[in-house]
């Protein structure tokens, strides 16, 4: 008896069309890190990923490191890259960095971040590296996308070494088997995609810093310890209250210098 060719179910048809048109998620897509906020005596840390398939289009799209960009076109590019793109910001106020301080580096401090960021864009929900002890603010936006190669903004004068440790300490807490790491100094100045993280550091920072001053009313500078506007602010509060601002950052040496030693709390009791 002849066989009979049965039509085909479209159901099947379905499945394997839907397999087919998967194959463009299998194209490499780009993860880069950077943050903002590394040195100042006030404010938080800041720490941002954000993933694209092409960096091509960013370039395009006038993105680069976020420093030698006007404020402007910062503010402009923005939006477009937090609504347009898979990311995620990571704030660190300076209660917690403080708390960091007593047990590790800051560059380690920022390996483990940069490491909490990765996982939590690989997993698709927050993600916080177990070593993190206190507040953290972190916000996972856009469409989720796997990550085939990390590119870091290197925090270490050894490049190799931090790239290394933060891929180490990201398989502590996410499987990330298969992802390229490049780790590279000036990597926000040579790839657009850590560029467009390091604006995304930088306008969070930037915007809590003016909402900690509308908070106080008053102008606390940019918070650095260089910034007279900031060196201004930090002496007229202690001459005032005895006292650092709630997000000033205790364990830095500029505001320890300004907090009379009876009058100064140690890191155990925050």
């Amino acid at each position: 008896m002849r066989n009979i060719k049965q039509p085909e179910d479209p159901l099947r048809r379905c499945i394997r069309q839907t397999v087919i048109t998967s194959e463009p998620f299998l194209r490499p897509m780009f993860l880069g890190i950077d943050e903002a906020g590394r040195g100042p005596a006030l404010g938080p840390l800041v720490v941002a990923g954000l993933v694209a398939p092409d960096e091509g289009k960013l370039h395009q799209m006038g993105v680069r490191d976020s420093k030698i960009l006007t404020e402007k076109k910062r503010n402009d590019l923005f939006p477009v890259l937090s609504e347009g793109y898979y990311h995620c910001i990571m704030e660190i106020p300076a209660s917690t960095i403080d708390l960091a301080r007593v047990t590790m580096t800051m560059n380690w401090l920022e390996v483990v971040c940069f490491a909490s960021i990765i996982a939590s864009l690989q997993r698709g929900k927050v993600t916080i590296h177990p070593s993190i002890i206190g507040e953290v603010n972190l916000v996972i936006g856009g469409v989720r996308s796997s990550v085939t190669k990390v590119i870091l903004d290197a925090a270490d004068v050894n490049e190799k070494r931090f790239g290394e440790e933060v891929r180490d300490e990201t398989h502590l807490i996410e499987d990330i088997g298969g992802v390229g790491f490049l780790s590279k100094h000036k990597a926000d100045r040579d790839h657009p995609v850590v560029g467009a993280a390091s604006i995304l550091a930088k306008i969070t920072r930037d915007r809590r810093i003016k909402q900690l001053s509308d908070e106080i009313g008053e102008n606390i500078g940019s918070g650095y310890p260089s910034d007279p506007k900031t060196k201004k602010f930090l002496k007229n509060y202690v001459d005032r209250e005895s006292d650092l601002p709630p997000f000033a950052r205790r364990s830095w040496e500029t505001c320890l210098k300004l907090v009379p030693r009876e009058g100064q709390r140690t890191l155990m009791d925050f």
